[in-house]
């Protein structure tokens, strides 16, 4: 018997021992946060459907995505540098077309200060991102 369960905003329908099947985008509901910006994707979700911009999002045959499940801590963290490294680099692309759109910019220098300090944190918990950046032993 199949069951709905919530991840993160996404509905996923699981069939026991059979494996799962990701519900259809149409009949998902957006977690609060993504709600806050009528045109943006929060960077997780803007990650996961390759696009941060919801008007321009169209799922592939109605499906959706599968969300992504960190081991550990780092895993955790580089996920998260993940998230606000594509939302960095879509809104920059959006950007170079459209340089005067004000509430993109915002977006995109809130992503930006997000990426620096997740960043700092992961290099001063497991050491550097970057061969050019090695600082200390680890």
């Amino acid at each position: 018997m199949p069951h709905n369960i919530r991840l993160g905003g996404i509905y996923i329908m699981f069939y026991d021992d059979y494996g799962f099947m990701p519900i259809p985008d149409y009949e998902m509901n957006y977690n609060e946060s993504s709600m806050d910006n009528n045109r943006f994707f929060t960077p997780e979700e803007g990650l996961l459907r390759g696009n941060m911009f919801k008007n321009e999002y169209s799922p592939y045959k109605n499906l959706t995505y599968l969300p992504l499940h960190p081991k550990n801590e780092k895993e955790k963290l580089l996920f998260k540098i993940y998230e606000y490294d594509f939302a960095v680099n879509d809104l920059s692309l959006y950007l170079d077309l459209y340089p005067e759109d004000s509430e993109a910019f915002q977006y995109f220098k809130s992503c930006l200060m997000e990426l620096e300090k997740i960043k700092v944190e992961y290099e001063n918990i497991y050491g550097s991102l970057e061969l050019m950046e090695v600082k200390g032993e680890k």
